[in-house]
């Protein structure tokens, strides 16, 4: 959702209500197009997207800015077999994949 999406800024509410997310290293599984990546990471925190679809994740990594330079990692990966160590990350989100 973006801001012209979400006028009344409910998303970032319901964001910012449910956990304190700054300086906190989020993972995002099935982050798709990054939109909600995009927005953990405007809260504060360092994001880590894996999505299976490939294409999504190009997508995700263009709509962040400058590749190779975005603060979000992004990785084409599978939600059963994750490459991290579970200490690695405060929070773990599961948006629209489960």
């Amino acid at each position: 959702m973006s801001d012209e999406t979400d006028i009344e800024q409910a998303e970032i509410r319901a964001l910012t209500n449910a956990v304190e997310w700054v300086g906190k290293a989020v993972l995002e599984v099935g982050s798709g197009d990054g939109r909600l990546a995009r927005r953990f990471e405007q809260l504060g925190s360092m994001v880590t997207g894996v999505d299976p679809d490939e294409s999504l994740v190009n997508n995700a990594v263009e709509n962040s800015g400058t590749p190779n330079r975005s603060p979000i990692a992004y990785c084409v990966g599978d939600g059963r077999r994750l490459p991290f160590r579970p200490e690695k990350f405060d929070v773990v989100v599961f948006g629209w994949s489960l």
